[in-house]
């Protein structure tokens, strides 16, 4: 049997009515479903690709890009961030964290 499911997406940035600060977050919040239709027992997978998008515009620059992996049950986070190459030239961590595009990014999986 062929399994076809609904696949539903949710996403939203939370806006919090005369809350300017908390409304602001750089956060963007995606709940997926997915439907068996079948009636039968499945396996599903949902999967994705995210970028390290820290230091996007200044990949030429002698930096290191970092990216973490946790996992515990039912839960999974990603951490993308950039650090210093060691002693080149003047590229230092302070350079670095200068830049436009530096930072960190964060997903959080969360298997309910």
């Amino acid at each position: 049997m062929k399994f076809s499911p609904q696949a539903k997406l949710e996403a939203f940035s939370p806006f919090i009515r005369l809350n300017t600060d908390d409304s602001s977050l750089p956060v963007t919040v995606m709940q997926f479903t997915l439907q068996n239709l079948t009636g039968e027992p499945v396996t599903a997978t949902l999967s994705g690709e995210l970028e390290n998008g820290i230091c996007l515009h200044h990949r030429n620059d002698n930096g290191l890009l970092c990216s973490t992996h946790h996992a515990q049950s039912g839960q999974t986070q990603l951490l993308y961030s950039a650090e210093a190459a060691l002693e080149i030239g003047t590229y230092n961590q302070r350079r670095l964290e200068s830049l436009s595009d530096f930072g960190t990014i964060s997903l959080a999986l969360i298997t309910l």
